[in-house]
This record gives structure tokens, sequence and C-alpha cells, in this order.
């Protein structure tokens, strides 16, 4: 049986956090075996209308950059 390391992520975002340009701004970072390997924060490219769209422009970057993550953990055999 494979045996996966875990890897944990935690993100963040606001709604119209700048307020010259109305765009929001939203942050993640991963974990690997307790230790910070990953980290971003950055306004988002486009306007969001309300803060349920804020949320999951900022959970599919994140999922994207997890699914990356783990496949270079994989080629590097330490997952």
């Amino acid at each position: 049986m494979k045996r996966r390391t875990l890897i944990e992520a935690y993100s963040d975002s606001d709604w119209c956090g700048d307020k010259v340009d109305r765009r929001s701004t939203f942050g993640y970072l991963f974990l690997f075996l307790n230790a910070s390997v990953s980290w971003c924060s950055k306004k988002q490219s486009v306007v969001a209308l309300d803060t349920c769209e804020v949320e999951y422009l900022a959970s599919s970057e994140v999922a994207c950059q997890i699914l990356w993550l783990e496949s270079l953990l994989e080629e590097l055999k330490l997952n």
C-alpha cells in the first residue's frame, strides 16, 4: 500500500480589498511535513461581484497549485 504524505493548504481572500480598482486579493500557504513550501499573495485578475465569487476564484487557483505541487513531490519520490 502506497503511503501518501499529507500536504496542508490554507487560503484566504478579501472581497473588493482595493478601493481604487475594486479587485480582490487572495493568498495561500502550503505546508509539507509542517514546513512551509509554497505561498502566494496577489490581486485577482478580474473584478468579482460578490464574496462567493471571490472565494470560488481563490479556491480554484489553490486547487491548481496543489495539483502541481503533488505532481512535483511524486516526481521527486517524496509523496
